[in-house]
């Protein structure tokens, strides 16, 4: 309880495990979902093709964002060490037109574009979080921190359910609500990974560095 504690001291480590905690419940909000809004709005179109589309989007734009993120705030974090938290900030923005887009589009070609070009902006987040957590967390605590992290999935896990409740309790339809919930919560996120940035700055946390030194450097 003691080294949980001082884990969670810094707020620089309280506001990037909200950040994650967001990004989780929108990525599990759209992962889980997005299949039977597709099913729904392009019913005779789902089939072999489609689920080889779908995959290829995961996938390939997946990979490419974590890759990419990470290597973009490591080479901005040089020069301005909030880079790490603006990366992500700015992929989880980028999106959310796309992810609107996507729900939007007359037909599964373009959905799938543009839901393509979501995933290529927000799963930038992943990589560059993990380091600024690392970085913020004594070098003891690194295990504790990964684990709290890991344990942010659970939470994740409620943002699934509660659409389900939503469409089945009150008579939501499935597309204004992705777009609303996802929306929101990539808008929260990239608040909380910006706050997250100036609070790390602010600390000089164990193995940050701080912009007077990026600078001497």
């Amino acid at each position: 309880r003691d080294d949980l504690r001082e884990l969670l001291a810094p707020p620089v480590v309280r506001w990037l495990l909200a950040a994650s905690a967001l990004r989780f419940l929108a990525g599990f909000a759209l992962g889980v979902w997005v299949v039977p809004f597709y099913r729904g709005a392009f019913p005779d179109e789902i089939g072999a093709q489609f689920a080889l589309l779908k995959a290829s989007v995961n996938g390939v734009a997946g990979a490419a964002s974590a890759l990419g993120g990470g290597a973009l705030a490591d080479r901005l974090s040089a020069a301005e060490p909030r880079a790490r938290q603006w990366v992500p900030a700015a992929g989880s923005l980028v999106a959310v037109p796309f992810w609107l887009a996507a729900l939007s589009a007359p037909t599964l070609q373009l959905s799938l574009a543009a839901l393509f070009l979501e995933y290529l902006a927000a799963e930038s987040w992943f990589g560059p979080t993990v380091a600024a957590l690392q970085a913020a967390t004594p070098a003891r605590l690194q295990g504790l921190s990964q684990g709290v992290f890991s344990t942010l999935t659970l939470v994740g896990n409620l943002a699934p359910l509660a659409i389900g409740v939503l469409l089945r309790d009150q008579g939501f339809e499935l597309a204004p609500t992705l777009g609303v919930l996802v929306s929101v919560l990539y808008v929260a996120a990239a608040a909380a990974f910006v706050v997250a940035g100036e609070a790390g700055l602010e600390a000089g946390p164990p193995g940050a560095i701080s912009r007077e030194t990026a600078r001497d450097g």
